[in-house]
């Protein structure tokens, strides 16, 4: 699924950015890129323009990751998004594609919602 791919990982807290970024490796993704805002993200874009992957947090009222999660969706990256606030695991406003797992994310959780994400839509 990642064998040898690159993944984005935008979280706010380092050690949740690093097990989610441990599991992703564990399940063969090459490179990691990590970052702890949207705006260091999209900083980052060239390194990770065509990953296979894109884990996001994503906290209500906050339009910078709202407008970040559009932005990787639409360049065609498969996104998965996570958040303290259970509320969004209901989905996320217009982007019906995107699953919103509630924290904290158990490693079979995770790596479920990418290998579903990565499926070609239907």
């Amino acid at each position: 699924m990642l064998k040898g791919r690159t993944v984005l990982i935008v979280e706010t807290e380092a050690l949740i950015a690093i097990d989610i970024q441990s599991t992703l490796e564990s399940a063969g993704a090459a490179e990691t890129i990590i970052a702890f805002s949207a705006t260091e993200a999209l900083k980052l874009a060239e390194h990770w323009a065509g990953a296979a992957l894109a884990v996001v947090e994503v906290e209500q009222n906050r339009h910078d990751l709202l407008a970040l999660i559009r932005t990787v969706v639409q360049s065609g990256i498969p996104t998965v998004c996570i958040s303290a606030d259970s509320r969004l695991t209901a989905g996320l406003p217009g982007l019906p594609n995107v699953r919103v797992l509630a924290k904290p994310v158990p490693e079979e959780t995770l790596l479920e919602a990418a290998r579903q994400a990565q499926l070609p839509s239907r």
